[in-house]
């Protein structure tokens, strides 16, 4: 028995040899081939190499904008909650009651600087001025022909205009 065993084995082996020896046959054939002598893939193939290709770019690109909108969304919000905490207010913080009520006291302040400049006192309240704009509106009326000679009118009437203003600015500040 030992020995058909071993004319097994010695025939497998001369089988394993002559194999290696083909295939080393083959590798120094195909190192001897130029790279230029290499056929090209078919156009079938070729197609399925570049559909491929495209996928593979296609999902890098998708993967690549993704992270870009993260990368935007994080700044954006890191931008959001630096200026909220330069304003003071939480406008959009947790709580929207608070800010709710923000937004209705600094809406309140408004509409009361806006009567006070809406309420604006007439022309006699100031000293001066209405007794200049007649002086003026006199001597442009007897001289029609000659209104530059109401020079000294006029400036009276701007001096008592810039006293005005002056006063109604102190008033409002």
């Amino acid at each position: 028995m030992g020995a058909s065993a071993s004319k097994v084995d010695k025939g497998a082996d001369s089988v394993v040899s002559e194999q290696l020896d083909i295939t080393r046959s083959m590798l120094n054939k195909l190192e001897d081939i130029p790279a230029t002598d290499v056929p090209a893939p078919g156009p079938e193939r070729q197609g399925e190499l570049d559909s491929t290709i495209h996928q593979k770019i296609r999902a890098e690109l998708a993967k690549l904008r993704k992270q870009e909108a993260d990368v935007q969304k994080q700044i954006e919000l890191a931008l959001e909650k630096e200026n909220i905490e330069r304003a003071g207010k939480p406008w959009f913080g947790k709580d929207k009651g608070q800010s709710s009520v923000l937004l209705e006291q600094e809406l309140n302040a408004l509409r009361s600087k806006i009567g006070k400049y809406s309420q604006l006192p007439s022309i006699s309240s100031f000293a001066g001025l209405q007794e200049a704009r007649d002086a003026v509106v006199k001597c442009y009326r007897d001289q029609p022909t000659r209104t530059l000679d109401c020079w000294k009118e006029v400036e009276e009437f701007k001096k008592a205009s810039a006293a005005a203003e002056k006063e109604l600015m102190a008033k409002w500040t």
